[in-house]
Order: structure tokens, then sequence, then C-alpha cells
């Protein structure tokens, strides 16, 4: 474990708040309808929060780095301020390079897979040694040369991405709009590695890019609990080609970012990591530029949008009662917001 985790894991024993679900190995669980344990070891999504000067961190299971974060000091803090910094986690990937200045500032933007054949059968991506398998859900009457709308979608800890695919059920609402794909962490480890995963993330999207007919300029990442975690340090990470991110029960990135991106937050009231949730929100809404004291209601209740942020960046936060299981409106919630990008 790096030395932050090892730190946050200290912190969090002396807290007596710390609680360890494996990494790896069969402790898989399957998801009911709407419902279901997230985790095993530390029951159904053991959550766990600190917060004050020494910020908040949470974990739903095992935690390797993303599975841990820092947010803010108490709920009512952003995690920092300015732009310009990168998250404080090693890339050892390299960072994606930006879109080319040259391009059409509007209107979608066609992958290299626009006008051939999808494969009829795509399963898993190899990077570095390690391989991850994944889920595609192209829209329904899949037109190869229309660029669609991307969404990868990541699962919380000791899930597989078919049972959190099931649980989610993002495709049944995206239907003929666009691409839904359900990612699972490197070689059926039960979390999200930042280190180890984020090659493999980079290689999916190239895939993806190559095979399939995808608009360039909407790519989104969707991640629940410590896939929200793993989430949110992408958007960071991977602000160049991620135009909006949708954090289910997750929290703010390690450190700052050094771009912007739409955010769609929702986060239930009862759990324990719910100031981590409200820490999520207030990064964004710094980083977006909003008015962190002006919001509108917005559909689904009891969704709020914030005021004023940075053209194109909106970010919405929708609080509910309940705790790490998903909202009956996640995803039709998320996917609404993110269409309309």
């Amino acid at each position: 474990m790096p030395d932050i985790g090892r730190k946050i894991t200290a912190l969090l024993a002396a807290a007596g708040l710390w609680a360890y679900a494996p990494a790896c190995g069969p402790s898989v669980v399957t998801l009911g309808a709407r419902g279901g344990g997230l985790a095993d070891g530390a029951g159904a999504g053991t959550a766990a929060a600190v917060s004050g000067a020494s910020g908040a961190t949470a974990g739903d299971g095992a935690a390797p780095i993303g599975q841990a974060a820092a947010g803010g000091a108490g709920s009512g803090a952003a995690a920092a301020s300015g732009a310009g910094s990168q998250p404080n986690i090693e890339d050892d990937a390299g960072v994606m390079a930006p879109p080319d200045a040259s391009r059409p500032a509007t209107g979608p933007e066609p992958s290299r897979g626009c006008g051939t054949q999808p494969p009829a059968s795509d399963t898993s991506v190899t990077r570095n040694g390690s391989t991850a398998s994944y889920i595609v859900d192209l829209a329904s009457g899949y037109d190869r040369n229309r660029p669609y709308p991307l969404v990868i979608s990541f699962r919380g800890a000791n899930v597989t991405a078919a049972a959190f695919r099931s649980y989610f059920d993002l495709p049944a609402v995206v239907g003929a709009d666009g691409i839904v794909v359900n990612m699972d962490c490197a070689d059926g480890a039960g979390s999200w590695d930042l280190q180890r995963d984020l090659p493999l993330f980079d290689a999916l999207l190239e895939k993806l890019e190559s095979t399939y007919c995808i608009d360039q300029r909407r790519v989104f990442a969707v991640g629940h609990a410590t896939g929200a975690i793993f989430a949110n340090s992408l958007a960071c990470m991977r602000t160049p080609v991620l135009r909006g991110l949708g954090s289910l029960s997750g929290a703010s990135p390690i450190g700052m970012c050094a771009g912007q991106l739409a955010v769609w937050i929702s986060q239930g009231n009862a759990e324990m990591s719910r100031t981590l949730g409200r820490a999520d929100r207030d990064f964004w809404v710094q980083q977006n530029q909003c008015n962190a004291n002006a919001t509108a209601p917005v559909d689904p209740s009891p969704c709020r949008e914030y005021a004023d942020c940075a053209t194109g960046y909106p970010v919405r936060y929708c609080e509910y009662d309940g705790n790490l299981d998903l909202p009956s409106f996640a995803a039709s919630g998320v996917w609404s917001f993110l269409r309309s990008l």
C-alpha cells in the first residue's frame, strides 16, 4: 500500500473506524434488484469517515489507492482552492494528449471506429501484464456511422461488473441514445487501484474508440462507492478526454484538478460517509466556480443544481434518504444529466 494509504489506514484505525474486506479472491457477492450488500466482511457497504483538520476518508470494503480519498475539513469545506495542480497520485501511465486545438469547437467528434463493423465478441483488454474484463452494451439499433455518447461505469468493492450492471441497470435507461461499458478491476481484483487500473482505463478507451462509433466529445465516467472514488480520480487525471462525471456515494479527489467537468452527485444521508459525499460536492462546486450559496431544485427530486457555474460545467447534487444502496432515480437521473451536455 502506498504511503498515503498507510497513513489513512492508521488514522482510521486510531479513530476506531477502519473496516477491512479482502481485496481479491472469492469474496464477491451478487446484488439483488435495488438492494443487497456491496461488500463482504464489513457488512453491506461498510464506510468510514473522519473529519476535521486531517480531512475525511472512506472505504466501502478494501482500501488500496482508489478506495480512500481525502476530503476537506468537515462537510462544508472544499478539498482545496485554485486550479492547475494535479492530484497527489503518481501517474505511471502518463497524461493522455489533450484535444487538438484545431478541431471544431462544437458538434460531435467521430472516433476512429465510426464506419466499422463492431466485433462479435469484445470482453477484455490487457496492458502492463494485467487484464481487465468489461461488458459492452451498444445502443439499441446501433448505427456504426452515428457517433454515440459513451459511459464507462465502475462498480463498488467486491462486486462483479456483471452484478453491478444488473443492479444499476444503466443500459436499460440509455437505450438507443448511447453506449454503456461496465469495467471490472484488473485481474478480477475486488477493489480499484489507481496505479494499476488507470493504464487499463486508457487502453480500454483507446480500444473502444477504435472499435465503435463514439462521440469523443461526450465520454463520461460513472462510479458507485469505491468505483465513484476511482471515477473522481479519473475525472481529475483524464480531464482532456472526459466530459462529465457521475459520482454515486463517492468522495472528492485527492489533491486538486487541472480542469473542469460537469458533475452529477448522489449521496445518502444515513451513511457514515455522508461527510465525504458533501466534501465531494463542495470540491466540484469550487472547481467549477459555482455559487456555493445558490441552488435551484431540478428533476429528479431531491436534486439541486448550483448557480453561476462555469459555462458548460454544471454541478448537480442529490442527497436522498438512505445509505450506500443506490436510490431508485440513480440511473435515470445521472443519464438525464449526462445526455444534456
